[in-house]
């Protein structure tokens, strides 16, 4: 069966803007993809009650978003080049 091109670009926002859909839209990696969106919506929760005033955290959460971003992006440009 032959899979589409994925758009690496889309798959990199994906996965910045919400952990693990990246992977679920690149197809490669669908445990590791629900397993971020479970922790993600576990941690909203979490989180929720605590404010999150601390400069440090803000900038450790941007960053992990950013490499989460360029990891499904990379995957994706990987799985063009196999095809």
């Amino acid at each position: 069966m032959k899979m589409k091109k994925k758009k690496a670009w889309l798959a990199g926002i994906l996965n910045f803007l919400v952990w693990g859909v990246g992977y679920l839209y690149n197809g490669k990696r669908k445990v590791t993809g629900w397993l971020f969106v479970a922790a993600m919506v576990i941690g909203a929760f979490a989180t929720s009650t605590i404010a999150m005033n601390d400069y440090a955290s803000w900038v450790s959460y941007v960053l992990f978003n950013f490499a989460l971003g360029y990891d499904a992006y990379t995957e994706a440009k990987e799985i063009n080049k196999a095809r």
